[in-house]
């Protein structure tokens, strides 16, 4: 009897210390459905109350998924229809982008109650005839804005990103044993978030001046 009883007593301490799993083994194997939602949900925080400086709502319902910002960008290409030449890494720019991004679809009112908006938010959104809210890029914050930077990243918090943009730039350039400084304006049309633009300008000085070009060019864009 006295050993039954002594084994009784083992058997209930070693249960003991085993225990149930810890919460927090429970927690880590539901971790990747947990990020998901969290990720989902994240973006009912995107909603912003006022415009940014440099969205163009201003201007009519015309431009509000309009806005602007600054684009560097070097010639990777240069076609000078002038001499019939074309030349690479020539000149180096800066200019305005007028970027275009369209409605960002949230989907329907329980679609939009599910990522995380409130009654509230869904006033200040705007809704199609079929029910499906949108945001404009003005009410979206600048950190769910997709950039140049970007690019290759994940992008599920981003609610939008430039389809494309439009970009007064102006190119210079210092050629070796040429005194003049070339200045080279150009209206560009770019894509992938300012990565690539491609479109035509002219020389206004240097050695080549008044004559015509096409450029497709390689850029990183920012926001103001």
């Amino acid at each position: 009897m006295s050993v039954n009883v002594h084994a009784q007593q083992n058997q209930s301490v070693l249960s003991g210390t085993q225990g149930p799993p810890s919460p927090t083994n429970n927690q880590s194997q539901g971790q990747p459905g947990a990020s998901t939602q969290e990720e989902d949900i994240s973006r009912a925080k995107c909603l912003m109350a006022r415009p940014l400086f440099g969205d163009l709502e201003f201007l009519g319902s015309w431009f509000q998924n309009w806005s602007t910002g600054v684009t560097v960008s070097a010639q990777a290409i240069k076609y000078t229809f002038g001499t019939k030449k074309a030349s690479s890494n020539t000149s180096a720019g800066a200019g305005i982008a007028f970027r275009y991004y369209g409605n960002s679809p949230i989907g329907d009112e329980q679609e939009a109650k599910r990522l995380g908006f409130t009654d509230q938010d869904l006033q200040r959104m705007d809704k199609d005839k079929r029910g499906m809210y949108t945001l404009p890029i003005y009410k979206i914050k600048p950190e769910c804005r997709a950039t140049t930077s970007d690019i290759g990243r994940e992008r599920t918090k981003k609610l939008a990103g430039s389809i494309f943009s439009i970009t007064p730039t102006v190119y210079y350039s210092k050629q070796e044993n040429v005194d003049d400084l070339s200045i080279q304006p150009a209206l560009l049309v770019g894509f992938l978030d300012d990565i690539i633009s491609v479109g035509p300008g002219f020389n206004l000085t240097g050695p080549e001046k008044g004559k015509v070009f096409m450029v497709l060019s390689l850029g990183y864009g920012f926001k103001f």
